[in-house]
């Protein structure tokens, strides 16, 4: 049967290892890949009258035997072990031309890669592969040659292929379309090109008309120098390219680095041309470096983070992507082993030597590795040149050209964001690490308001139900729910703010999606740090994120969460503050009662002591504005003081990537992060009334955490 091997959480399958495997006689020290060359009778090839080739039986049991390793692959033994390379990745090796005009070398990273490719291509759930890469790795000739193997029918899937290209700008892609596809197609042997129509050195596209029909022996080779009907075009970045039609393939190049369109909207557009009903008739594939946020990287980001085949199932895809990365230091060129293994440490005796060896037969000395660099090996060739480097934007700039992690490729530099990066970096490795182990403790689900309590009870409660679905993660709950009062005027009050407290951004509506930010909800539990480090709280411990249809919907959550948890939500507020008129049932809201209490009064912490107060901003307000400067350095302050001390608390990936992004003069694209902040203002900052509050309930045991208790 054939086996299963695990490629980026992904199950790539692999066919049986047969009986016989190239290259099993050799010494194991001699098993590596070697490329087979053209036969000096393949190069000895008559016409007929109409130009077409008239193969000996010689010849067509040679072609035959290479498209079926173009087709099904080659098994071969590499170091003592039976190694499959794909069909795709044969062709790669024997058959494609770099633009230097050099055949690429044997690399176990490129071979896991194209299994990785052939697999999520056969997986109809998966309708294409964003890939994190590092400069110079190839990722985007590997797409160049996926499409013409698929255009020129050496995979083996038939022609009437429709398959596009696109890049950061037209010059790029007319640049890249000439110098690495055509140039390659022009090197491939007779037997691997189709006739096309257009002139023999295509500028704008590749066409593999379908000619006249005419009868063939069957009993002859079908050489693919028929027409195919297939077609490989390129267009300019702009964001109707490929938004119609219907395509086999797209290569959408270097989408980290878009300036005048939006990658984000792009790919909402150009997937539509990829599916047919339910039905996936396209794939795309995204190779990327990464630019600074408001260059592209942003928008990369975005789609990066929801191409994530590692926390969703693959039916539950938000993009329908999935994502690829690998460390630089894997496949780093000069640092490839005799068996195509990446030299990641630093290597042996035997192993230097052939990196010496090899080196030394580059033909331009000046591109040569130095030999004291080879003795690093890749990793630590890397961390050597990032250590030379003194700004930090420089060094924010090499990680994201050649990223070790999956962090390094969104590294914008201190610069940005005011926060420990290292820190929340740290904290997203233990996070990443837990989500592959399954160990991290969040919880989705839902709440749901009901007439009845657990214990059949008629009384108006919150209640949370498990939902893969559902829009809210948990880590934390409170110890008894619902801890809300309603006194006789019929105002509901947090009756468990000593132990939680929540902050909130809120949305805008508007018809275009596009246009507006997201709602986030978090609730924290607060700090009490006379008990022991795992009792103490002051941690994140609920989080929603979403853009409901209606904003009234989004108010509901927040209510819900602030009933469920007992405690107050301080508020970003928005230009038209309707939120305060569903919390005082202006607006009715699902208790019918006035819930204004629920609300998070203006802190004093977020009052600017030496500002002289007018007679109306002496009235208590609902809602803290980020625009008001001294709210907004308060909430930064806040934040860093957090993050410095507490960062290890934070068990949401979302929150410390926002974080991580973070931009103080673009705070809009930061949903998450705002909400944060929210909470870190309520959960430091008292306001004068609530003394007078709390009086009225006779609350038994009430306390304020002040900042002094984090240092």
């Amino acid at each position: 049967m054939p086996t299963t091997i695990k490629i980026q959480g992904i199950d790539c399958p692999t066919p049986d290892i047969p009986a016989r495997v190239e290259g099993y006689k050799k010494v194991v020290k001699e098993q590596y890949f070697r490329r087979q060359e053209m036969p000096s009778y393949m190069n000895d090839v008559r016409f007929d009258t109409r130009n077409n080739p008239i193969w000996t039986p010689q010849q067509e049991s040679f072609i035959l035997q290479e498209l079926d390793k173009c087709r099904e692959g080659v098994w071969v033994m590499i170091k003592g072990v039976a190694t499959w390379l794909p069909g795709v990745y044969y062709y790669w090796l024997t058959y494609w031309t770099l633009e230097d005009g050099t055949r690429p070398e044997y690399r176990e990273c490129d071979r896991l890669f194209f299994i990785f490719f052939i697999s999520c291509y056969k997986i109809p759930l998966i309708a294409g592969i964003i890939r994190g890469k590092a400069r110079r790795e190839g990722a985007t000739s590997h797409g160049f040659c996926i499409e013409l193997w698929i255009a020129t029918n050496a995979a083996g899937w038939g022609g009437n292929k429709s398959i596009g290209n696109i890049s950061k700008t037209g010059e790029d892609i007319d640049s890249l379309f000439e110098n690495s596809l055509v140039y390659a197609y022009k090197a491939l042997p007779l037997f691997l090109r189709p006739r096309q129509s257009g002139g023999t050195d295509p500028k704008n596209g590749l066409n593999f008309k379908e000619e006249g029909s005419k009868k063939q022996d069957q009993t002859r080779v079908d050489t693919s120098r028929q027409g195919l009907n297939s077609v490989i075009t390129k267009r300019d970045t702009t964001l109707n390219a490929y938004d119609s039609g219907r395509w086999s393939f797209l290569l959408i190049d270097e989408t980290g680095k878009w300036l005048r369109v939006n990658f984000g909207k792009y790919w909402r557009i150009v997937k539509d041309t990829l599916v047919k009903g339910a039905q996936r008739v396209g794939f795309a594939y995204m190779p990327s470096t990464v630019n600074p946020p408001k260059q592209g990287g942003a928008a990369f980001k975005r789609i990066w983070d929801a191409a994530d085949q590692y926390s969703y199932p693959l039916n539950r895809l938000p993009q329908q992507l999935v994502r690829f990365f690998k460390p630089a230091y894997d496949g780093l060129a000069g640092f490839i082993d005799k068996y195509g293994d990446s030299v990641i440490d630093p290597p042996d005796a035997e192993t230097l030597a052939f990196l010496i060896q090899k080196n030394q037969l580059n033909p331009n000395a000046e591109e040569r590795v130095p030999d004291e660099y080879l003795c690093l090996g890749a990793k630590k060739y890397l961390e050597q040149q990032l250590e030379k480097l003194t700004d930090e934007d420089d060094k924010a700039e090499e990680k994201r050209k050649y990223p070790t992690r999956e962090q390094d490729m969104f590294d914008f530099g201190d610069s940005i964001s005011p926060f420990n990066l290292e820190k929340i970096k740290s904290q997203i490795d233990v996070l990443k690490k837990m989500e592959r182990d399954k160990t991290n403790p969040l919880r989705r689900g839902r709440f749901l308001p009901m007439e009845y309590t657990a214990s059949g009870e008629k009384k108006f409660n919150v209640q949370f139900v498990d939902d893969t679905h559902g829009e809210w993660l948990i880590k934390e709950f409170p110890e008894q729910a619902n801890q809300f009062r309603i006194d006789d005027r019929g105002r509901v009050w947090p009756m468990n703010s000593h132990n939680f407290s929540g902050g909130a951004d809120t949305f805008r509506f508007d018809k275009t999606k596009e246009l507006g930010s997201k709602g986030v909800i978090l609730i924290g539990s607060k700090l009490d740090p006379s008990k022991d480090a795992a009792e103490e709280g002051g941690a994140p411990a609920a989080l929603f994120v979403g853009r409901p249809r209606l904003t009234e919907l989004f108010w509901k959550e927040m209510l819900l969460a602030s009933l469920y948890f007992g405690c107050s939500i301080t508020v970003e507020r928005d230009a038209t503050q309707e939120y305060i008129k569903y919390f005082n049932n202006t607006m009715p809201n699902l208790l019918n009662a006035n819930c204004l209490p629920m609300l998070g009064k203006k802190p004093d912490t977020a009052v600017d002591p030496n500002r002289k107060l007018r007679e109306s901003d002496k009235a208590v307000e609902y809602g803290v504005s980020s625009a008001d400067s001294f709210v907004f350095a308060k909430q930064i302050e806040l934040a860093q003081v957090y993050i410095e001390n507490y960062w290890w608390k934070i068990m949401f990936i979302s929150i410390l990537e926002d974080l991580e992004r973070f931009d103080p003069s673009d705070r809009t694209t930061s949903d998450i992060s705002i909400a944060f902040m929210m909470w870190l203002l309520n959960y430091m900052g008292d306001f004068r009334q609530r003394t007078k509050e709390r009086r009225k309930f006779d609350i038994v045991r009430s306390y304020e955490v002040v900042k002094s208790a984090w240092n």
